[in-house]
C-alpha cells in the first residue's frame, strides 16, 4: 500500500512539475505581433479609433478610408491630383469638384497650399483611395469667416485620390 500511495505521490508531483513548467512557458512566450497599422494620416502613434470606423490622431484629426487604393501612399512632398466635396456639420455642402466648372484639384503633400487637415489627412492614401476627413476648426479655417464656411467651423470631406505625382 505504501508503495502505491508512494506512486500516486510521485505522478501528483510530475503533473505538479509539467504543469508549472506549461505555466512559465505562456508567460515567457513572445506575444503575437498586434495587427499591422492601416496607412495613418498622421505622423503621430497616439491614434484611437471610434465604434464608427473613424481613427482619431494627436492633433483631432479623424478619417475612415472607404476604399483603400493600391500602390505607394502618399508622403509629404509629393503632388497630388484628388476629387473631393466638402460639407459643414448641418450638411450643407460648401465646395465640390462636381460641381460645374470645377474639376480635379492639384497641390503638393505638406507644403501649406491647403488647409492642415489636408496635408494630415491625405498622408498615407493611395492612388484610387477614398477617404472621409473631418477637420476640427484648427486643422480647417479656425475663427476666420470664409463666407460660406462659419467662424470655428468643423469641415467633412470626402477625398479621392486620382493621382500621386506630376
Amino acid at each position: 500500500m505504501r508503495s502505491l500511495l508512494a506512486i500516486l505521490l510521485a505522478v501528483g508531483v510530475i503533473f505538479a512539475l509539467i504543469g508549472c513548467g506549461k505555466e512559465e512557458t505562456k508567460q515567457t512566450q513572445t506575444p503575437a505581433p498586434a495587427k499591422e497599422k492601416s496607412e495613418s494620416a498622421a505622423t503621430s502613434d497616439a491614434q484611437t479609433q471610434s465604434e464608427d470606423g473613424f481613427i482619431s490622431t494627436e492633433s483631432g484629426l479623424q478619417y475612415k478610408d472607404t476604399k483603400v487604393g493600391t500602390g505607394p501612399a502618399v508622403k509629404v512632398g509629393d503632388s497630388v491630383t484628388v476629387e473631393y466635396k466638402g460639407w459643414l456639420d448641418n450638411g450643407t455642402v460648401f465646395d465640390s469638384t462636381k460641381k460645374p466648372g470645377a474639376g480635379p484639384f492639384s497641390f503638393n503633400v505638406g507644403s501649406g497650399q491647403v488647409i492642415k487637415g489636408w496635408d494630415e489627412g491625405l498622408q498615407g492614401m493611395k492612388k484610387g483611395g477614398v477617404r472621409q476627413l473631418i477637420l476640427p476648426p484648427a486643422l480647417g479655417y479656425g475663427s476666420e469667416d470664409m463666407g460660406t464656411i462659419p467662424p470655428n467651423s468643423t469641415l467633412h470631406f470626402e477625398i479621392e485620390l486620382l493621382k500621386i505625382g506630376a
